[in-house]
């Protein structure tokens, strides 16, 4: 299928407007959508999260946006000071933490034959992970089962942040790229999985966990703390 021609290919690497056109934030940060690159968030240091995050100091290294039918998500790329990437985008008045997997992960994690009926979509869709993931080093990132929850939902990546202006509209949309989106959640809706295959066959696939806005202890402006 073509979901498996090219893995995880996507570059990640930041095409916004540089960091000289956003001037060093002395104002006091609240919220996620106030951040700018290279800013800074603290999570909190309770066991609701993964230990890679924990009480961690995350640097924002990028924002995009993609664009669905009814609705404009800003991904914040985020750092950790082990060099370890996360995806955060607020969800349902949560904050959705994601973390992209490779392909290696994927296999070591799930059933590949059950993981390719997620884009059947006649097929039942849930998808359990392999008993031997609960022992890897993403275990506190899995739920016990998902469930498919939206099924192949178009949308638009624009490399590029649209938070205070409206996306082109363009046939070329200036440079972005259209991708189909499959998304799956456990019965809790605490657990999340995220796919995102691009025209181009690349696919980008994340353990996402959905938490309280609260999670975020503290906002850093640029150059601080």
């Amino acid at each position: 299928m073509g979901f498996f021609s090219k893995w995880f290919g996507a570059d990640k690497s930041s095409n916004s407007s540089d960091s000289a056109n956003h001037p060093v934030n002395t104002a006091a940060i609240e919220r996620l959508n106030q951040l700018n690159r290279q800013d800074m968030i603290t999570l909190d240091n309770g066991f609701g999260l993964p230990p890679m995050v924990r009480g961690q100091t995350l640097m924002l290294e990028d924002v995009y946006c993609d664009e669905y039918q009814y609705r404009l998500e800003a991904v914040y790329w985020f750092k950790t000071k082990q060099d370890q990437t996360l995806r955060l985008v607020e969800h349902k008045d949560k904050l959705l933490l994601c973390l992209p997997l490779t392909r290696a992960q994927v296999e070591q994690i799930f059933d590949l034959d059950e993981f390719s009926y997620l884009f059947d979509i006649d097929s039942h869709a849930a998808l359990t992970p392999l008993t031997t993931a609960f022992a890897s080093d993403v275990s506190a990132w899995l739920g016990q089962q998902y469930h498919r929850v939206r099924f192949a939902e178009f949308g638009y990546r624009h490399q590029q942040d649209y938070r205070q202006r409206t996306p082109p509209q363009s046939d070329d949309r200036q440079g972005g790229q259209a991708f189909e989106s499959y998304y799956l959640e456990t019965s809790d809706e605490q657990h999340a999985l995220l796919i995102q295959v691009m025209t181009s066959g690349d696919t980008d696939v994340y353990l996402a966990m959905a938490r309280p806005m609260t999670d975020i202890h503290e906002f850093w402006p640029r150059g601080n703390p």
